[in-house]
């Protein structure tokens, strides 16, 4: 079941402004869930950084859940083998090596000796191709509407 949302005040008096944030699931509930509803309090407060001080921003993270460091190392925990996944070479497609401005190099510009290789060789182009949901089927993103 997805978590029912709450307002949570942001700033002082004059200045403050109110956002919808998912309500904290139960302390038994999936690191998942946890998760997504911390990160998508964390990101949404995150929008108004410039906006508020410090001190206001920090209170305001400390309303989102009753343990907000455990759902940050929760979410650090989920998150990690997703990004990692991109990197894999199995869901890597490769778009070729490309020169400081972007483009394309030829083959010959390309060796495996790092001391022999073109000067204008700059970086490895390529697409990844991960479905988080093989990764744990369990995943439920939200997605802020505007």
């Amino acid at each position: 079941m997805s978590p029912g949302f709450i307002t949570l005040s942001v700033g002082r008096s004059g200045n403050a402004i109110n956002l919808l944030v998912p309500q904290a699931p139960p302390v038994h509930s999936s690191a998942t869930s946890k998760a997504a509803a911390f990160d998508y309090a964390a990101d949404l407060i995150l929008c108004y950084i410039s906006s508020y001080s410090s001190a206001e921003l920090i209170a305001a993270f400390h309303h989102i859940l009753s343990n907000s460091y455990n759902a940050g190392i929760e979410a650090t925990t989920i998150r990690r083998p997703i990004f990692l996944a991109f990197f894999l070479i199995d869901n890597l497609i490769e778009l070729g090596f490309r020169d400081s401005a972007g483009k394309l190099v030829t083959a010959s510009g390309i060796t495996t000796a790092p001391s022999k290789r073109s000067a204008g060789l700059a970086h490895f182009a390529f697409r990844s191709t991960v479905d988080p949901s093989t990764l744990d089927p369990t995943l439920e993103f939200l997605l802020p509407l505007p």
